[in-house]
């Protein structure tokens, strides 16, 4: 019965790990690319779901500014800068 529940919890520092990293990634990219990022980016960049950090990956590739990878339809940040 512990082994279950220590198996389930490292599968579930695992993925949180993992997802930091992804997140750090595209942090750096976006920096590098950009220049620092704005408490508003900061903060999508954190709450964003698997799904939105690969868009947010796809978008950080060809955008003309940090702006232009968190302004998209699919509720990204609208007005900021």
């Amino acid at each position: 019965m512990w082994r279950e529940g220590f198996e389930e919890g490292w599968q579930e520092g695992w993925q949180e790990g993992f997802e930091e990293g992804r997140q750090d990634v595209l942090r750096r990219a976006l920096v590098q690319r950009f220049g620092a990022l704005i408490p508003e980016h900061e903060r999508a960049l954190t709450e964003a779901s698997p799904e939105r950090l690969d868009r947010l990956f796809e978008l950080a590739l060809t955008a003309p500014t940090a702006a232009a990878v968190f302004e998209t339809p699919s509720g990204g940040e609208r007005g900021a800068a």
